[in-house]
């Protein structure tokens, strides 16, 4: 938890912040273990989000069997792993995306964890035809930044207020820690967890900022 609330439920949080979205999928996968994600979200949230189980490793597969099922053409991707997700960023990126008609649309610079990315979900039948087990979709963007000439690629600048170099993304205990300081001042000053209260926060509270300065980003090959 961070504060009184689940990581996750967090994350919907902010994602039902989007504008005009059509539906939130929690696209998770078939094990046991996380299905109990599943169970939390439908107590918590009813009938306000819909429910894919995939492949453990095959996001692609997910993600495009919830599009087959709600016909989605485009899809958000946010991860688990974002309890401060921007539905600000998330809002201008949607934008570029539709104005430019890309395959994929995804932001050059953030603060980690703050961002999603975007897709046609004709692309990403694409890459299910061409790999039939996108077992490495993990890292989805990978597939496309190193085929530029299969899609059609948006790189967006952020505005100059979204940029930062914090990490705000959920994967150790000192993430943790950091996370539970955050909202304990956004509380204590009665602000909302957006982009910009946040990014302002964390510069004037360096001591909560260098809580996980020092963790940097790891991928597995």
């Amino acid at each position: 938890k961070i504060g009184n609330k689940e990581s996750i439920v967090h994350v919907i949080d902010q994602c039902l912040k989007i504008k005009n979205f059509h539906n939130i999928l929690l696209a998770t996968s078939y094990l046991k273990s996380d299905k109990l994600l599943v169970k939390l979200l439908k107590k918590k949230y009813k009938n306000k989000i819909q429910y894919i189980l995939g492949h453990p490793q095959d996001i692609v597969q997910r993600i495009l069997k919830g599009s087959k099922k709600y016909s989605i053409d485009t899809a958000v991707r946010v991860t688990g792993d974002c309890p401060v997700i921007s539905p600000e960023i998330i809002n201008f990126l949607i934008k570029k995306h539709n104005k430019t008609n890309s395959d994929f649309t995804y932001a050059k610079n953030f603060a980690v964890g703050t961002s999603a990315e975007i897709y046609s979900v004709g692309s990403l039948q694409h890459i299910k035809n061409k790999t039939k087990k996108a077992s490495y979709s993990e890292y989805l963007p990978f597939y496309y930044l190193n085929n530029f000439s299969h899609f059609k690629i948006n790189k967006c600048d952020l505005p100059e207020k979204y940029i930062a170099k914090f990490r705000l993304t959920l994967d150790y205990s000192k993430d943790l820690i950091f996370f539970n300081k955050l909202f304990e001042k956004l509380k204590l000053e009665k602000k909302p967890p957006t982009i910009i209260n946040i990014l302002k926060i964390l510069r004037k509270n360096q001591h909560i900022a260098k809580i996980n300065k020092h963790i940097k980003l790891n991928y597995t090959k």
